[in-house]
């Protein structure tokens, strides 16, 4: 059975037991240990998302190995989004970085993104870099169509400012009246990102928040985490992470569990 959630195809098989088993494959080069590695990783990402009733088993394919996720009942429509979700990232390197819009004079001279298969030709400004982007559920952000075609970019710092590995426990606040997913910095972190937005002790910019990009695998989302380093005039000892509550929860469950590679569904057989 075949169960389409929004751009994933998921190759479903619904046994009359109501057990339900969607099938993952690596590339090609994968093993049965990477594979089981991305078991163990894809059952934590899912038990972290408050998903239930979930195994996983690896088999011989017919040309790599497979991974076979099983849940002990019908999975519904939004629990089978969160698998695809969860499935698509690696996961292996997570930050925050800064970054900035192209001045004039950088359009006038040609400062860009290359096309999305051709990085090479990306120019961009000493210490900079062209990051192209993903959705919030991690899927290819672009405009245009056809191979090669420039895919939506942001030119953002090439050092982190802040790893994944500096977040905290998250937590859920509310910025603006909505539910966001929070992350509490240690207080050596939050100086240090503090000291780089605010390079000048005598003019500190006293600004609440921080837009920051999260970038993973090479690439980064669309959507900015902000970084809340100032209450009123008074510096905070432990700087704030936050970001809409959903993709929240999913970037916690993935980058806290990454997997060697991404996973595909494997295609369906006659």
């Amino acid at each position: 059975m075949i169960r389409k959630v929004g751009l994933f195809l998921l190759v479903v098989s619904i046994s009359a037991s109501a057990q339900e088993t969607i099938r993952f494959q690596g590339p090609k080069s994968a093993t049965k240990e990477d594979l089981q590695a991305c078991s163990v990783a894809l059952l934590k990402r899912g038990k972290a998302r408050g998903l239930k009733g979930l195994t996983g088993k690896v088999l011989d394919g017919e040309e790599t190995p497979v991974l076979e996720l099983i849940s002990s009942a019908k999975l519904p429509a939004a629990s089978l989004e969160i698998v695809a979700r969860l499935s698509r990232v690696a996961g292996k390197e997570a930050s925050l970085r800064m970054g900035r819009d192209r001045t004039p004079d950088e359009i006038r001279d040609g400062v860009g993104p290359g096309p999305w298969l051709e990085p090479s030709r990306d120019k961009a400004p000493k210490g900079l870099k062209w990051f192209h982007c993903t959705n919030p559920d991690f899927t290819e952000s672009a405009t245009g169509e056809g191979a090669g075609r420039i895919g939506a970019t942001r030119m953002l710092e090439e050092q982190p400012a802040i790893p994944f590995s500096d977040f905290g426990t998250a937590g859920v606040s509310k910025v603006d009246g909505k539910e966001c997913c929070t992350w509490i910095l240690p207080p050596a972190t939050s100086k240090r990102f503090y000291d780089l937005t605010n390079p000048d002790p005598k003019a500190p910019k006293l600004m609440s928040w921080w837009d920051t990009a999260f970038v993973y695998d090479g690439v980064a989302l669309v959507t900015d985490f902000r970084v809340t380093t100032c209450e009123g005039k008074k510096r905070l000892e432990r700087a704030v992470v936050t970001c809409p509550l959903e993709l929240g929860k999913d970037v916690d469950a993935i980058f806290r569990s990454p997997m060697p590679f991404v996973l595909e569904v494997v295609a369906e057989t006659k």
